[in-house]
C-alpha cells in the first residue's frame, strides 16, 4: 500500500505490468464528526509512506470500494469510512522509519528492471544491479524493495514466469523443459513449481486456458 500526502504528487512506474488496482479515497477532515480536532490534524498532517503493509487499513479499504452505493446500506459506508478513518489515525500514531532512505526511481529503476529482463537466463546479483542503478550495494536492496513492493529473488522469479508466458504463447508446441531453460530454470520441476506459486495454476492449465 502507498499513502500520498495531501497537495502531493505522484507517478506510478509499471514494466510489463499483468493486473493493477488503484483505489483512490480523499479525506474530508473537516466532516470527520468521530475525531477530535487534534486527531484530524494529525491525519492531515501524515507524511508520504510508499509501499508499507496494514492488513486492517487494507481491508477497510477494501470493504468500501466493493460496498454498493445504489444498495441502501448507507450506515454500513459510514461505518466502513469511520473504521478507516481511525485505521489512518493508527497509522499516524505509528513512527516513521527514521533511516535515511535513498530512491530508485526513473531511469535508474528501468535500467535495473530492463537489465534483469535482459538477463532472465542467467543469476544476476544485487551488486551488478546497484552498479547500474549507481547506488551502493548496502542502498540497493532496501531502495529497489521501496520501489517495487517486492525482494529483488521475488521480481526476478516473476519476470521469470512473465517470461516463460509470452514464450508459452508464442510457441504452443514448445516443450515446458526448453521454455525452463529459456528464462532461467534449472529444470522444468522447479520451473512448474514457481509458476503454480506465482500464477495460481500449472503451465499446462494455464495455456489451454489462453489457448
Amino acid at each position: 500500500m502507498s499513502f500520498v500526502a495531501a497537495a502531493q504528487s505522484f507517478v506510478i512506474h509499471a514494466s510489463e505490468m499483468r493486473q493493477a488496482c488503484i483505489a483512490c479515497y480523499q479525506f474530508d477532515l473537516g466532516n470527520a464528526d468521530r475525531l477530535t480536532s487534534r486527531e484530524t490534524m494529525k491525519i492531515g498532517s501524515l507524511e508520504t509512506r510508499h509501499m508499507f503493509k496494514d492488513d486492517r487499513l487494507y481491508e477497510c479499504a477494501r470493504l468500501l470500494s466493493e460496498h454498493d452505493v445504489t444498495s441502501g446500506q448507507e450506515m454500513y459506508a459510514i461505518s466502513l469510512a469511520r473504521a478507516l478513518q481511525a485505521a489512518f489515525l493508527d497509522l499516524a500514531n505509528r513512527p516513521v522509519d527514521s533511516k535515511p532512505s535513498v530512491k530508485l526511481t526513473g531511469e535508474p529503476l528501468i535500467r535495473v528492471l530492463d537489465y534483469i529482463n535482459d538477463h532472465l537466463d542467467q543469476s544476476v546479483t544485487a551488486e551488478e544491479l546497484s552498479q547500474a542503478a549507481n547506488l551502493s550495494s548496502a542502498q540497493f536492496n532496501r531502495s529497489f524493495r521501496e520501489a517495487t513492493g517486492l525482494s529483488l529473488q521475488r521480481w526476478q522469479m516473476d519476470a521469470r514466469i512473465r517470461s516463460a508466458q509470452r514464450l508459452m504463447l508464442d510457441d504452443p508446441g514448445e516443450t515446458l523443459t526448453a521454455i525452463a531453460s529459456l528464462v532461467g530454470f534449472s529444470d522444468s520441476s522447479h520451473f512448474s513449481r514457481a509458476f503454480l506459486e506465482i500464477v495460481g495454476t500449472t503451465p499446462s492449465a494455464w495455456l489451454r486456458q489462453h489457448t
